[in-house]
């Protein structure tokens, strides 16, 4: 066989459907590439994009550039060029990649879905031409031919089963039967005999009656009888229904045999009539009846019978199957028994025996060669369906070859898809990695220009270039008496005075008229009787005014100025401040008075509070007077004058004058209150502004001690120890302190005098403070940032604690504070106590970014100061753990801290431990430039004080560097990691 079958394949589904699968995955695939391709397209478009905005901007900078170009450029300049220049840098790299991608990324990707579309098509076109021919075949075709091959083989096998019957007719009609008796000739068997011998013969007349009737008489003496013994069946009366004639035989019959006769049909005479052949002609008692005609016949010939005999096969032929069928059914009658049908049968016995045998009827030529069509018609038929088949198996094979094909295909598409696509984004990584790297290279470039930068060369550079400004001549007061006035002071504001003096070193400094008055009082009036009661002489008051407001930074007292006018001067430029330097009105004092035991216990933090709101020049103004107004009361018995007095002659000049009212009664009632409150800040002192410092002063110029010398030497034995020393001194900015005294147990808590976080500028984000260490604090803290005003919360007195620190100007603490803020590295924690709103302990945490460890991060702790009132409390364990965590969270792998020996197991309680020795070195250098001039140095009293106070001063601070620099031990904390 041409083809094999394989064993159990089920019917495929139809060709279309799995056509349309394989297209339906090829057009997925395509579409997965296609949305590759278009990613990597918008993706260049967006660079390309990019690039001509680049480019737009560049061009567009260089033009503006081109018109403030200078013919020297300034390195700030030069660090722009580059800048710039790194645009066009990075628009060369854009570009270059954006061709990478082009060439490596989108180019195979795009080669792929057009070499595969057309393989698509290609295949789409062949399978459906060889779907369309296959299921032409199978479904049109092949059933076409497979239905004539089975109508050709159907008429075939009847043909045969005809021809089957036919022969078993002729063996049976060929057979003998002895039962039959012996029969007398039958008349036409002696007509023959006389044809053979050239007599003629004529037929016996039948009664036009019989003719007309279509049957033969039983009467007829020549026609057999239904009971002869020669009769086999007997028939029905044959009858004319139709065109087709019937004819029916009894036996015995005869055949005409003329060849077995020994006859020939050329014979017989021309004087034999035949009869015609629609007339009945009897043979042996058998009637056979044709077409009625009109008239009658005279004879039969054997040319007419031969003529009847094909005209009988002839209308058997022409019924077809209907014809063959009843035959065989008749044959199969005539087998089993069953009654003789119908049917064209001529049996005509041979004259010559006298032995009664069954004749044959000799075939006919016309049914040899219908058969023999219908065998070549049923040849062809099955030629044709086998050349079907064939044709259907091989268009099938050649259908699945083409699936097979495709799915091949497929297969490569995917693999190829796969292959090209990891190839191109490896070089699209490749290629984007490049481009970074260049564009960090030329980073570095644009870095190295800025790092560069001398801001001091450009800016003598551009100095260079500024026209000369040009100085109007000040206008200058000039009086009648005295002429010109440079320093108007008296009548002037604190804060006017201060921001004349500029952000220089003395920015919120006493002014220098009130410095120079105290420390002159100081150094010779102290024991003065009735010092700032008794009023000094009115001319010589005037006189020192004008003398001060013509120069102030040069004027000097002189040897003659009594203190009284000194002092006149001093209360006298108070009292015309335009704002009072302390501004409380005496309502709230008389209150203040009213409530003074609770003010005590409290430590005065009303006042304090009060304090921290005025302007940092009115805070050290008031600072310096107060002391000094202390110092003058210790002297009380010599001078007669003690606080309650100093007080009833400064209320008006610290406090301001007070409005008279307007109701009479309301003025007396006032009057009999006591206002105590400036008294009790004489008093107290230590208490609202901390230990008292040495009295300080700016005072330019050289004095003649000699007539005072062996009295300042008296009174050096004589000053108190505890002002001598402090961390700051009269003109410092911020001198609020906390007191040192604790509070008592037993005392009320005192009132909240927290400033809200939201009112403040903090360091950093109090979020990033752990929850643990909040909920760790007592509740009478708070916990928080650094904020920038806290110098007004007592933060250098705090700092003091740990080592000398002076404190700054605001606006150099300010600066400060936004450096610190900006650079994201310090993270500074202060407790700060809700009853003074004072700081009380402070710690350090900086964030150091290192190279290694993968740019990690390593904290330091810094600066933990507790405040002496509140150590052993256990807050500074919580503060130290606090920042541990908080350095943990903000990303550090470790932590770090340098602390003294003694400090070791405190910071092991902690969680640190030891992992290494502390190194420092500290760079020789001068002491640091005094905020006091040598003259107010010297208004100590002698020379000898003045350097023995500086030798004090640089042995504090030598003893801080030893305490700082002793055998001290670095701790680590590595916060645990998941």
């Amino acid at each position: 066989m041409a083809y094999a079958y394989e064993p159990g394949l089920a019917q495929p589904r139809k060709g279309a459907d799995q056509d349309a699968d394989i297209l339906k995955e090829f057009k997925r695939k395509l579409a997965e590439d296609e949305a590759y391709i278009s990613y990597f397209n918008e993706r260049i478009k967006i660079e390309q994009s990019y690039v001509e905005a680049l480019n737009k901007l560049h061009a567009k900078q260089v033009g503006a550039d081109s018109q403030v170009d200078e013919r020297f450029a300034s390195t700030t300049r030069k660090a722009w060029f580059e800048v710039r220049d790194y645009t066009e840098r990075e628009i060369a790299s854009r570009e270059a990649f954006v061709h990478a991608l082009q060439t490596t990324v989108v180019a195979p990707l795009t080669g792929i879905r057009d070499t595969q579309t057309r393989i698509r098509n290609r295949i789409r076109e062949g399978l459906k031409e060889a779907t369309e021919q296959y299921e032409s075949y199978v479904f049109n075709k092949v059933p076409k031919l497979e239905k004539t091959y089975r109508s050709k083989e159907q008429t075939l096998e009847e043909i045969r089963k005809q021809e089957a019957a036919v022969a078993k007719q002729q063996q049976l009609l060929s057979e003998t039967n002895p039962a039959l008796p012996e029969k007398q000739p039958h008349p036409y068997m002696s007509a023959a005999a006389s044809i053979r011998d050239g007599h003629s013969i004529r037929a016996p007349s039948i009664s036009r009656s019989r003719r007309s009737s279509g049957s033969l008489d039983s009467d007829d003496p020549n026609f057999p009888s239904p009971n002869s013994p020669t009769s086999q069946s007997s028939h029905p009366p044959p009858s004319y229904h139709s065109t087709t004639p019937s004819y029916h035989t009894t036996a015995p019959s005869m055949h005409l045999a003329p060849q077995q006769q020994g006859y020939h049909p050329s014979a017989l005479s021309p004087a034999t009539t035949i009869p015609d052949r629609k007339t009945p002609i009897h043979f042996s008692g058998v009637q056979q009846s044709g077409r009625s005609r009109s008239g009658s016949a005279s004879g039969l010939t054997l040319r007419d019978v031969d003529a009847r005999s094909k005209e009988i096969m002839n209308d058997i032929a022409a019924h077809g199957k209907k014809g063959f069928r009843s035959l065989m059914d008749r044959m199969a009658g005539d087998r089993d028994g069953a009654p003789e049908k119908s049917g064209p049968e001529v049996a005509v016995s041979p004259p010559e025996s006298n032995i009664p045998r069954r004749g044959s009827v000799r075939a006919h030529p016309v049914s040899a060669m219908k058969s023999v069509k219908a065998r070549r018609e049923a040849e062809e038929a099955d030629k044709a369906y086998r050349k079907g088949v064939f044709h259907t198996e091989t268009l099938r094979l050649r259908r699945e070859k083409l699936q097979t094909s495709a799915i091949q295909s497929l297969t490569d598409l995917n693999e190829e898809l796969n292959m090209n696509l990891r190839a191109a984004l490896a070089h699209y990584v490749t290629h984007a990695h490049a481009t970074a790297v260049t564009l960090a290279q030329a980073t570095e470039v644009v870095g190295n220009a800025i790092k560069h930068i001398n801001l001091e060369h450009d800016g003598m550079q551009f100095r260079s270039r500024l026209p000369p400004i040009v100085k109007n001549k000040p206008v200058v007061y000039e009086n009648y008496h005295v002429g010109p006035c440079q320093s108007l002071i008296f009548g002037v504001s604190l804060t006017d005075y201060d921001f004349a003096r500029g952000e220089g070193g003395d920015h919120g400094r006493p002014p220098l008229i009130v410095e120079k008055c105290i420390a002159r009082i100081d150094a010779f009036g102290l024991e003065t009787e009735g010092i700032y009661r008794i009023s000094g002489r009115v001319a010589t008051v005037r006189d020192m005014v004008q003398e001060i407001e013509r120069t102030e930074a040069h004027f000097q007292f002189k040897p003659t100025y009594d203190v009284h006018s000194i002092a006149g001067v001093l209360k006298q430029y108070l009292r015309e401040l335009p704002d009072p330097l302390f501004p409380l009105p005496l309502a709230e004092r008389v209150k203040m008075t009213a409530d003074r035991d609770s003010y005590l216990d409290n430590k005065f933090s009303v006042i304090r509070s009060r304090l921290r709101r005025l302007p940092p020049i009115h805070q050290t103004t008031l600072r310096a007077i107060i002391e000094h107004l202390a110092r003058v009361a210790d002297h009380a018995e010599e001078n007669k004058m003690d606080a309650r007095n100093l007080a009833l002659v400064f209320n008006s000049v610290l406090f301001g004058p007070e409005k008279t009212p307007e109701n009479g009664e309301a003025l007396i009632q006032m009057q009999t209150h006591r206002d105590s409150v400036l008294e009790d800040m004489i008093t107290h002192c230590d208490l609202i502004f901390g230990p008292a410092t040495t009295p300080l002063s700016y005072h330019s110029g050289e004095y003649d001690y000699g007539a005072y010398e062996e009295q300042e030497e008296e009174s050096e034995e004589e000053a108190p120890k505890e002002r001598n020393t402090g961390p700051g001194t009269s003109r410092t900015k911020l001198v609020l302190v906390t007191p040192r005294d604790d509070l008592s147990d037993d005392s009320e808590p005192p009132v909240d005098k927290l400033t809200p976080d939201q009112s403040l500028s903090l360091l950093f984000d109090p979020a990033l403070i752990p929850q643990s260490m909040q909920s760790a604090i007592p509740k009478e803290y708070h916990l928080r940032p650094l904020a920038s005003d806290d110098f007004l919360r007592a933060h250098f007195s705090l700092l003091s604690t740990l080592s000398q620190s002076p404190a700054l100007a605001p606006s150099t603490y300010a600066n400060l504070f936004n450096g610190l803020k900006a650079s994201g590295i310090y993270y500074i924690l202060v407790l700060v106590e809700r009853a003074t709103d004072e700081l009380v302990l402070s710690g350090t945490l900086l964030l150091e970014r290192k190279f290694s460890h993968g740019g990690g991060l390593s904290g330091h702790i810094e600066d933990i100061i507790v405040s002496e009132r509140l150590q052993g409390r256990g807050l500074g364990q919580i503060l130290v753990r606090g920042l541990r965590e908080m350095a943990a969270n903000l990303g550090a792998y470790k932590v770090i801290l340098d602390c003294q020996e003694r400090m070791v197991p405190f910071y092991e309680k902690c969680g640190f431990a030891i992992r290494g020795r502390q190194m420092a070195h500290y760079v020789e250098s001068q002491p640091p430039p005094r905020k006091e001039s040598l003259a107010a140095t010297k208004a100590l009293g002698s020379p000898k004080k003045a350097e023995k106070a500086e030798a004090e001063v640089n042995d504090r601070r030598l003893d801080d560097i030893d305490a700082e620099t002793e055998a001290s031990d670095v701790t680590y904390h590595f916060p645990v990691t998941a």
